[in-house]
């Protein structure tokens, strides 16, 4: 996987677009406030996965859920 990144990032800088330094990331808190979003989902506790998607909500993200998984965005 780290190849591709290489490869990547290497078109990236040939290109200009700068994408792999302008995409800002998420912390690891709300990777794993995602990962515990996403489990609770599974179990079918939803008012514990509505509380985790609120607490991303309050730090500026957002969830989309879609059949192979959940994607995030900034608000």
């Amino acid at each position: 996987a780290s190849d591709i990144l290489k490869v990547l990032e290497t078109i990236d800088d040939i290109l200009g677009l700068r994408l792999v330094t302008q995409t800002p990331d998420i912390s690891d808190e709300q990777k794993a406030l995602i990962g515990a979003r996403i489990a609770a989902r599974t179990a079918k506790e939803w008012a514990e996965s509505d509380r985790l998607r609120d607490m991303l909500a309050d730090q500026g993200i957002a969830l989309r859920d879609l059949p192979h998984g959940a994607i995030w965005h900034r608000l």
